[in-house]
């Protein structure tokens, strides 16, 4: 069986990128988000090479259309995740394989990574937000 998630994997990752043809971590967020919801959500105009670039436009993010939740437990929660206690990644939950992160990476470009990969890889979440109003 396919996952709509399948179209955006293995695809490359640019900085700045948006797809459809290479995306950076927010740009697949924003890609499925438009994609699979018909939500458009702003572009965080940043450096994604750059971790103090990223976190300080994650600090700077409107969040007024999102509620922040504990965990991620469903399709399209959004997760930010960091090396360094500071936020500076992030991608969509997928509950799939027992719950994974569906982003980009520079290097290995867009991948789905199971909860435990994330961890064994350095990754901790820092935050997870849900969209308020949100109809899956």
């Amino acid at each position: 069986m396919s996952h709509w998630a399948e179209k955006y994997i293995g695809k490359p990752w640019a900085n700045g990128a948006c797809g459809p043809d290479a995306y950076d971590c927010h740009g697949v967020v924003r890609a499925a988000y438009q994609d699979r919801l018909d939500i458009s959500l702003p572009v965080v105009d940043t450096n994604a090479l750059s971790a103090l670039s990223v976190a300080r436009a994650m600090r700077h993010y409107d969040y007024s259309d999102w509620q922040e939740i504990v965990r991620p437990e469903r399709d399209f929660d959004v997760v930010e995740m960091s090396l360094n206690k500071r936020p500076h990644h992030v991608g969509i939950y997928l509950d799939l394989d027992g719950g994974g992160v569906l982003t980009s990476v520079e290097g290995a470009g867009v991948i789905f990574q199971t909860l435990g990969s994330l961890k064994r890889h350095g990754w901790n979440i820092t935050n997870v937000y849900r969209r308020k109003a949100c109809k899956l």
